[in-house]
């Protein structure tokens, strides 16, 4: 029950249904936390927003979405060419325009932030035209064989999505993260791998256009395909040109010398090896975890290093004379002329003053008639000792 608590409020109040909170308001008011988001939002984003909206109320018109959805067919037997960058814009049904800037908006403001809304921008456009050529070019060819991939269709900001998650993701390839709501772990280079079979699973059928964004995202870290690569001084100059003045008076702006980073839409190559970090402990336990891993240590290793420590402050809190290191020495110190008490291998001198055991039986009981004398109360004899025969004393 607690990991279920503690996964809900990282899920509402720190992840995608939280983008409307600022950090310092995550359980205020809603309606505020909405100002507040709209009015940080670069101006790409609010564009994204706008032309998706817009494009979709317009479908119930006009059918734009035939028009600019990416269809293989139409846009290379038919050259409709504007269908490699209009995809992005256009949803098919309400629930793929909400899910959409639920997963992809959270993370687009925070890059936007971060490098700037011209630089992100462009990533955007050259981001999704390699996405949508790949997804083209793909179908096509494989549609010679099967006539159904021709007419497969591509759209929504979810191929942008998968392929910035698989950037993303391989930065540290095995770094251990959650899926989804599952209590499973899973290697981050393996996770947008995951996803793609989940949702090929429930759509029953293969998404090809998801397919192709994880493709780009694993060709750009292997170096196969170039990444958006602009030098910080070209980024300034085109902000600063009249041409994009009008762009940039706007407020929301995000003009890169005020970024938080530079060059973050770019990722390690796979010759740079990522340092990789400890994995997220969010569940006890010593259970498998997907794609390997080193497993959980346990927490009882904690308690074996610190058990020396412990017994040796218990130690010194004892008095001097019960800590005994060598109890042989001790008792020698003790008795040093008893041999019975003499437990080293040194041989000794036999002591003539040793008693045998019929001596000793006598003598307890002669002491034991002595007590029984000295004890007579009321005219009644107390026998401390039973009669000689009664007694084994050879056993």
């Amino acid at each position: 029950q607690m990991c279920i608590r503690d996964r809900y409020q990282r899920r509402v109040h720190g992840g995608a249904f939280n983008m409307f909170a600022p950090p310092g308001n995550r359980f205020g008011n809603i309606g505020d936390s909405i100002k507040e988001w709209w009015k940080n939002l670069g101006v790409f984003n609010r564009f994204i927003i706008y032309s998706s909206v817009s494009l979709y109320l317009i479908s119930f018109i006009i059918a734009v979405d035939a028009l600019f959805i990416n269809i293989p067919y139409f846009t290379l037997a038919r050259l409709n060419l504007w269908r490699l960058i209009t995809p992005p814009f256009i949803n098919t049904s309400i629930l793929s325009l909400i899910f959409g800037f639920l997963v992809y908006l959270p993370d687009a403001e925070r890059r936007e932030r971060d490098t700037g809304t011209l630089l992100f921008g462009l990533d955007f456009f050259y981001l999704n035209l390699q996405i949508q050529v790949i997804f083209t070019v793909g179908c096509f060819v494989i549609g010679q064989l099967f006539t159904g991939l021709l007419f497969t269709q591509s759209s929504n900001l979810w191929p942008l999505y998968m392929a910035s998650l698989m950037r993303s993701c391989l930065r540290n390839p095995d770094q251990q993260i959650p899926l989804l709501c599952f209590p499973v772990m899973v290697k981050a280079k393996y996770y947008p791998i995951v996803l793609l079979l989940i949702f090929s699973l429930f759509s029953q059928s293969i998404l090809f256009d998801l397919l192709a964004a994880v493709l780009v995202g694993y060709l750009h870290y292997m170096n196969y395909i170039p990444q958006l690569n602009i030098s910080r001084d070209r980024i300034i100059s085109l902000e600063q040109s009249s041409f994009l003045s009008w762009l940039t008076r706007n407020p929301n702006f995000k003009r890169i010398d005020n970024s938080g980073s530079f060059g973050t839409t770019s990722m390690p190559r796979a010759s740079q090896n990522a340092r990789p970090t400890q994995p997220n402990s969010y569940f006890g336990g010593r259970g498998a975890r997907i794609g390997g891993g080193s497993p959980a240590v346990p927490r009882v290793s904690h308690d074996i290093e610190a058990a020396p420590q412990k017994q040796q402050v218990v130690a010194d809190l004892e008095p001097t004379s019960l800590i005994t290191r060598n109890p042989v020495e001790t008792r020698q110190k003790e008795t040093p002329g008893d041999p019975l008490l003499d437990l080293t291998d040194e041989p000794h001198q036999e002591n003539q003053n040793l008693v045998t055991p019929n001596e000793a039986s006598d003598a307890v009981k002669e002491q034991s008639k002595d007590q029984a004398q000295n004890k007579k109360k009321d005219g009644q004899e107390y026998t401390a000792f039973p009669e000689e025969n009664s007694l084994p004393f050879d056993s």
